[in-house]
């Protein structure tokens, strides 16, 4: 039986990412200390400690955070194995930031999704054995090549255009 690359952290992985208070609750913030793996909460009368697999502090970017916690299951669903990543909090809590980025082309303001993958598309029209790249601006296509591979049996056609979505 073939298994996950990263099984040895389990069947369920639960991360924590701490996110800057604002200023006004500055006061808060020193009721919480953490390692990589624990978060320790405690008030005058009530305290309490939480584990997790990895604990992300405010200062981690968003690199630190999908590498950290998402690529161990994004290499699984790559590998065939089934995998979900669930933000899970209350609104204005940092879930869309995590997992959407911020809305700025900086690639590292992206959250986990526009990291997880591209996909790009390329659009030919074959017309009277000839091959046109239906993205390129010249009006009516920019006329390309085709190419065979014998030994594999594929074809091809160099020279394409591109276009890119997360």
């Amino acid at each position: 039986m073939v298994t996950p690359k990263h099984e040895n952290v389990g069947n369920v992985r639960v991360c924590c990412r701490l996110r800057p208070l604002p200023t006004s609750n500055q006061d808060e913030r020193k009721c919480v200390r953490t390692s990589d793996k624990i978060v320790h909460y405690q008030r005058e009368i009530f305290s309490d400690e939480f584990q997790y697999d990895h604990v992300f502090t405010e200062e981690d970017d968003q690199l630190t955070v999908f590498d950290a916690g998402a690529r161990p299951a994004v290499e699984d669903i790559m590998d065939g194995y089934n995998s979900t990543i669930l933000a899970y909090r209350q609104t204005s809590s940092g879930k869309t930031f995590t997992m959407q980025g911020d809305d700025t082309d900086r690639p590292a303001d992206h959250g986990i999704v526009p990291r997880t993958a591209t996909i790009k598309l390329s659009c030919v029209e074959m017309y009277m054995e000839q091959v046109f790249d239906l993205l390129s601006p010249q009006r009516g296509g920019m006329k390309l090549r085709i190419r065979e591979d014998a030994r594999r049996g594929l074809f091809w056609v160099p020279d394409r255009l591109y276009h890119g979505w997360i």
